[in-house]
């Protein structure tokens, strides 16, 4: 047959069980009263307690259990009903003393334990270890410790513990001084309300006082109905009060009709104390007089004060020209922060400009109007607001970052024609075409295209020859310059003549202007006397003057008829009939008979008229052959 004890039991059957084997485990009749007599799991101590004080008001208790013969601990409970935990408190110490002995059969330990726990709101107080030795009763430790805790109790509980106070507490174990009565609506009291004002600030401030008056009951008495039986104190202050919300209410920010009335407590006063308070004829007599100074009190404070500037801010964008990056990637925008006072007019006395890039704030300028206009103390000398200018430097560098392009294009600076010249001097119906012209070097983005970004270096010179003859419809026949596009928007000129592309023979550069000119220069014809035994001979000139009567830069020399030249007696020119020409090739002079230039051209323009009047012929008779033939 099993043990009982080898099934868990509640604490009442283990009692039960215990009342009815008494005999067989201790020899003995237990079991009464809850004495945990005959309980194998049990001590027989304790058996009962002592409850040494009690708070049932706060459920507070201080308890002394005697666990052993003459030894005691003492134990704090907080809660409602001990004796309804009694028997389980008692129970639980008995299981422990058992433990603690050593006594405990095993199957009772195993079996038994978790039907013991300290109950609820009980806690070991002292000592904390061992117990207190008693012989009769208790010892000067063992009382001082728990009246400690009870006196500790009691002052955490203390307070007004008059039921006739406004503050009165209940719950309040002791008394401790606190007791206080506002102001009742007898006639007496409603005097000390009467408010010592001053006059208006521009502000809407005003200063006045507030009394508040606090009466005690005599000890010993009872409230009656002329206050007799009390004693009085009253605390004044001195207030510095908003009346009108729209100049002094607070926030600022807020609309007028959310605005709070603020109240400042300037000074404190006081006509005896909650410790020390008087008699009714002490205190109206001190509450006049305290009273009646203050008047000249509030007076001088709304006299000594200077309204306030209570700043009031409001924001809007500013409307003027503002650049703005080329592809909208952001927005610049500048606000307008005003500032002004309440109450003092709305007068703006300040505005801040604020540069955003998007969220972001890049710049900000302070407008005090004291300083000066807008216009004085932020114009630029180009025209320009500061903030506009600083957009316009975030923009360029904004549009700098963006992917480029490069392109080179010929650009015409400028074109003409001259005669072609040789060492013979200047050539019949051939020329020289001269094209200047520069590299632009133009970067595009998104944005467009950038200035000219071409080297320092000026310029370029074509050299185009060509020939053409000379007519009435077109006396002077010239090149023309076009632009021709390439590959990948390159730009390059082209130069025709009579719908033929010319080529260059020679591209000059890169020079500065200075030094093209002086290239080009001896390419042109410059007329002047080039024999270098001549008086005004000119060693610059390429193409010599005509040696001829009137002409201002024919050659003059200093010299004698009969040198040979058949020149005649003023050395200037051939005899009559002949023609002065210069050799470039041997820097020589010859006189060139005329008449015989003129009988050789005779011959040749006959030769040619007879030439022509054969091809006339010719042609004559082939159309009468095409018509008459057959």
């Amino acid at each position: 047959m099993n043990s009982p004890f080898d099934i868990p039991l509640s604490s009442l059957a283990l009692k039960r069980l215990s009342a009815e084997t008494v005999k067989v485990f201790e020899g003995q009749q237990g079991g009464q009263g809850g004495g945990g007599q005959g309980n194998p799991c049990e001590n027989q101590k304790p058996s009962t307690w002592n409850i040494l004080y009690s708070d049932t008001a706060n459920d507070f208790y201080i308890i002394s259990v005697e666990e052993e013969w003459g030894k005691y601990r003492i134990y704090q409970y907080e809660g409602t009903n001990p004796s309804g935990k009694k028997s389980l408190f008692l129970q639980y110490l008995r299981y422990e003393a058992k433990v603690a002995s050593g006594n405990m059969t095993t199957s009772c330990a195993i079996r038994a334990r978790d039907n013991y726990a300290m109950p609820t709101g009980f806690t070991k107080m002292w000592p904390s270890s061992g117990y207190a030795i008693q012989s009769s009763a208790p010892n000067a430790d063992y009382t001082g410790m728990w009246e400690a805790w009870k006196d500790a109790h009691i002052n955490s509980f203390s307070g007004c513990t008059d039921s006739s106070a406004s503050n009165y507490n209940p719950s309040a174990l002791t008394e401790n001084g606190s007791c206080a009565w506002t102001e009742t609506t007898y006639p007496g009291f409603n005097g000390f309300n009467s408010k010592k004002k001053s006059s208006k600030s521009d502000d809407e401030f005003i200063w006045e006082t507030n009394a508040t008056v606090y009466r005690k009951r005599k000890a010993g008495t009872t409230d009656n109905n002329d206050g007799t039986n009390f004693n009085y104190y009253g605390i004044i202050e001195v207030v510095k009060k908003c009346t009108s919300k729209a100049h002094c209410g607070m926030p600022v920010a807020s609309a007028v009709a959310d605005r709070t009335l603020p109240e400042t407590v300037i000074s404190t006063y006081s006509v005896g104390t909650a410790s020390a308070p008087l008699d009714w004829t002490g205190f109206t007599t001190g509450m006049d007089t305290k009273l009646n100074t203050l008047q000249s009190e509030v007076d001088n404070l709304e006299a000594a004060y200077t309204p306030i500037c209570r700043e009031q801010i409001n924001t809007w964008d500013w409307n003027g020209y503002l650049p703005q990056p080329c592809d909208s990637n952001s927005v610049l925008k500048v606000t307008i922060t005003s500032y002004s006072c309440v109450g003092q007019g709305n007068s703006i006395f300040k505005q801040v400009y604020t540069l955003y890039n998007d969220a972001v704030k890049q710049g900000e300028w302070t407008h005090t109007l004291d300083d000066g206009t807008i216009e004085e103390l932020f114009m630029t000398p180009s025209g320009n607001f500061t903030w506009t200018e600083a957009a316009q430097q975030i923009v360029n560098a904004y549009d700098v970052s963006l992917p480029t392009t490069t392109i080179t294009k010929q650009q015409k600076i400028n074109s003409f024609r001259r005669s072609a010249i040789s060492l013979t001097g200047v050539e019949e119906d051939t020329y020289n075409f001269f094209v200047l012209w520069k590299n632009s070097i133009q970067v595009s983005n998104a944005c467009g295209y950038d200035v000219d970004q071409s080297s320092t270096d000026c310029c370029y010179m074509s050299i185009y020859p060509f020939t053409a003859v000379s007519s009435p419809l077109n006396p002077n026949p010239t090149p023309t310059v076009n632009t021709k596009m390439l590959a990948g928007g390159v730009e390059t000129l082209e130069v025709t003549f009579q719908d033929a592309v010319l080529t260059p023979t020679q591209v000059l550069g890169p020079l500065t202007r200075d030094e093209l000119d002086a290239v080009a220069e001896t390419m042109f014809a410059k007329v002047g006397c080039m024999d270098a035994t001549a008086t005004n001979y000119d060693p610059d000139a390429n193409v010599n003057a005509e040696q001829k009567a009137g002409h201002s830069a024919a050659c003059v020399w200093d010299c004698s008829e009969g040198d040979g030249r058949n020149l005649n007696t003023n050395c200037k020119s051939c005899l009559p009939d002949y023609e002065m020409v210069w050799n470039a090739n041997t820097q020589t002079w010859s006189c060139i008979d005329i008449a015989e230039v003129v009988d050789d051209i005779k011959e040749d323009v006959e030769e040619a008229t007879d030439n022509t009047m054969l091809i006339i012929a010719g042609v004559v008779g082939l159309i009468a052959l095409t018509v008459f033939g057959a």
